[in-house]
């Protein structure tokens, strides 16, 4: 499993999609949210600003899984 997770950070730093990472790594959506939710401390975002000029867009609906996508 710890290499699974290495796998889903990497693709989801290369930009694949949860969607893809999913299917390619034979696992579930849930279980590509939940490795990436568990090391949100351990990542940076590539533009910080982006959630803040997201949440003050007005009738803008923002799910709370976007933080670990962005």
């Amino acid at each position: 499993m710890p290499e699974t997770r290495k796998q889903v950070l990497s693709m989801a730093i290369n930009g694949s999609g949860m969607s893809d990472t999913s299917r390619v790594l034979k696992i579930s959506k849930e279980t590509v949210i939940s490795t990436i939710a568990k090391q949100e401390d351990q990542l940076v975002s590539v533009n910080p600003n982006i959630r803040q000029l997201l949440a003050e867009m007005k009738d803008f609906y923002l799910p709370s899984w976007v933080k670990y996508v962005v």
